[in-house]
């Protein structure tokens, strides 16, 4: 299994902690938004905790995200970047992992208003679905820090990230609008509000509206 780390960790020179954190849980990969340190410093931190196997992947569109992995950065190259995100196709063959790794940090409300999120949201979800046609399959991590609520617009429209609350509804794999095909993505942090102990995850809504 590979465990993942994502943190905006809001510029605090907190490398020590991270580095506990990684050896603690044993994680291959490490996401950081809002990271002041330099690479340098925390690569060794993070090695000198964990025996000297971290690296530090280069991006080339993507200042916002810092990425160390426990492997060669040739197992993660970038499929496609932005300033806001990174999609990056990681595939280990030893331990049979092939995914496409989304990674975001999307503005916050402080400086963009709702239609703004929900088009970057619209251009964040275009962009992953070209990814999955070129590498071939949809197997999608998404993670990072939207800067939006569960309900806005950007994370439940069908043109936006498309995102349930339900693991039953995003068994459905997608859902139709317009014609167009719209793959569900699922939030599992909705395991620790009601679903999968009940009918219903939360109270009740209704499934039968066009965009929402």
């Amino acid at each position: 299994m590979i465990t993942f780390l994502f943190w905006n960790i809001k510029n605090n020179p907190i490398q020590s902690i991270i580095a506990r954190l990684a050896l603690r849980h044993e994680v291959d990969v490490i996401m950081l938004a809002e990271c002041d340190i330099a690479p340098y410093i925390l690569l060794s931190e993070l090695n000198s905790y964990n025996c000297d196997t971290y690296k530090y992947i280069q991006s080339i569109g993507c200042d916002r995200i810092k990425i160390f992995v426990r492997f060669s950065e040739e197992y993660i190259p970038a499929v496609m970047e932005e300033d806001k995100f990174t999609i990056r196709h990681l595939s280990l063959p030893k331990a049979q992992v092939d995914i496409i790794l989304s990674i975001a940090h999307l503005p916050s409300k402080n400086r963009k208003g709702n239609l703004d999120q929900f088009r970057i949201c619209q251009r964040f979800s275009a962009s992953i679905r070209d990814a999955e046609k070129d590498i071939g399959h949809s197997k999608t991590i998404l993670v990072g820090d939207l800067n939006i609520s569960p309900f806005d617009d950007g994370v439940v429209a069908a043109s936006g990230l498309n995102g349930t609350m339900s693991w039953y509804i995003a068994q459905r794999i997608n859902r139709i609008v317009d014609g167009e095909d719209y793959p569900f993505f699922y939030n599992p942090m909705w395991n620790f509000l009601g679903d999968f102990k009940s009918s219903s995850p939360g109270t009740y809504y209704y499934n039968k509206s066009g965009e929402n």
